[in-house]
């Protein structure tokens, strides 16, 4: 009996991997916030990015929008 393969998700959706060096002071602080906090590592660092990147947004060109991505950001964020 031949095996199946589940079905495989749409790009783009779900969780991505993201690797980046950072500095140990950087480090430190980020594993004494999530100890604090009673999270994960992993959870600060991606709350921190979301905190970050809260206002903007990018236009998917393929979505009949502009025929480049934007990054836009919204007014009153602090952003120049």
């Amino acid at each position: 009996m031949a095996k199946t393969r589940a079905p495989r998700r749409p790009r783009g959706k779900g969780r991505k991997r993201l690797s980046c060096g950072i500095s140990a002071e950087t480090h430190a602080r980020l594993s004494a916030f999530a100890a604090h906090r009673g999270i994960k590592l992993g959870t600060a660092v991606e709350d921190a990015i979301k905190k970050h990147l809260q206002g903007f947004y990018v236009v998917d060109p393929a979505d009949d929008g502009p025929q480049l991505g934007v990054v836009v950001a919204s007014a009153g964020d602090g952003a120049s």
